[in-house]
């Protein structure tokens, strides 16, 4: 679903500089699936209004690693939350 709707691979996608547009369809592929009718656009706005770009951004990079099989980095974001 990213690729499709970014029309590029994931492999192009420069997590360091990552474009709104970018995060926007990424949180949207991973939530569309509980509400059909959600959108890009409509993702931003719940960031907007129930969280921060910055927690969202790394709770999502925490999660697209861990799902490609780097768990380590993923589980050092979760020590450190736990830490505090």
């Amino acid at each position: 679903m990213i690729e499709k709707k970014l029309k590029k691979p994931i492999s192009k996608i420069d997590f360091e500089n990552m474009k709104m547009e970018d995060l926007a369809v990424m949180l949207w592929a991973g939530l569309v699936h509980e509400d059909e009718s959600l959108t890009p656009e409509k993702v931003m706005d719940l960031v907007d209004e129930y969280s921060n770009l910055q927690k969202v951004t790394e709770a999502m990079s925490q999660a697209f690693q861990a799902s490609m099989g780097n768990d380590s980095e993923a589980n050092d974001g979760e020590n450190e939350e736990t830490k505090n």
